[in-house]
């Protein structure tokens, strides 16, 4: 049990340690050095990207606190994709170039339109509300010993086989757009390789955990978006 607690928390404490670090190396990237206007790049729509940010930050942070510590593994997905964690660390430090593309470089200019980042800031927002939706559901069915025995086919999942990954592909596309940045959707395509890799392995454990029950579920049921994929 003290074990387990001990993983409990230090979950929450890396992804507290790692956002404040991403944020604080993000910023540095788009302050404008020497200049008498060092913050000219953090415009509205950049500032309402990291407060949605920090929000998304803390509902991790509380998720990761409520799941059991004997499930975090499941949560995570690690009992059947371990490799995944170091694939978002990775790509998510890539990201980082992006906001010095935003600060200073600005390789492609054509990006730089006010309602495509407006289209974009809209996506993340949405994103964040579906997550929030979606993280909540979890949960509540997480929160109980027996979700392990239990596939869930209601709320958001009556919808799509995986809203959470719909959600954060989702963020993805609304990232690139705000930060208008060529770099941005190189990544994205890098985040949408990750993903369609990781439910390959998720409906594999999936189908072995629930067998006919999840092979009827997923029958017809998209997995990322409603008439699209």
């Amino acid at each position: 049990m003290g074990d387990q607690n001990k993983r409990r928390f230090a979950v929450p404490l890396a992804f507290l340690a790692f956002s404040l670090l991403y944020i604080a190396v993000a910023l540095s990237l788009l302050r404008q050095w020497g200049s008498p206007h060092p913050w000219a790049r953090l415009d509205l729509y950049v500032a309402i990207f990291f407060v949605v940010s920090l929000l998304m930050a803390a509902q991790q942070i509380v998720v990761a606190q409520a799941i059991p510590g004997s499930l975090l593994k499941e949560f995570y997905g690690q009992t059947f994709d371990p490799r995944m964690a170091l694939g978002n660390a990775l790509l998510a430090l890539g990201e980082l170039s992006v906001f010095a593309d935003y600060g200073h470089w600005r390789l492609l200019p054509a990006l730089h339109h006010a309602f495509l980042q407006t289209l974009g800031l809209a996506a993340y927002l949405l994103a964040e509300i579906w997550l929030l939706w979606v993280d909540g559901y979890l949960l509540r069915n997480f929160a109980q010993a027996t979700i392990r025995r239990q596939l869930l086919t209601t709320g958001p999942f009556r919808l799509v086989r995986h809203p959470r990954y719909a959600g954060l592909l989702l963020t993805r596309v609304g990232f690139s757009l705000i930060f208008a940045s060529p770099l941005a959707w190189l990544f994205a395509l890098g985040w949408w390789w990750l993903v369609l890799r990781r439910i390959r392995l998720e409906e594999t454990h999936l189908a072995e955990n629930f067998g006919d029950a999840y092979r009827a579920y997923a029958q017809g049921r998209p997995r990322l978006f409603p008439g699209i994929y």
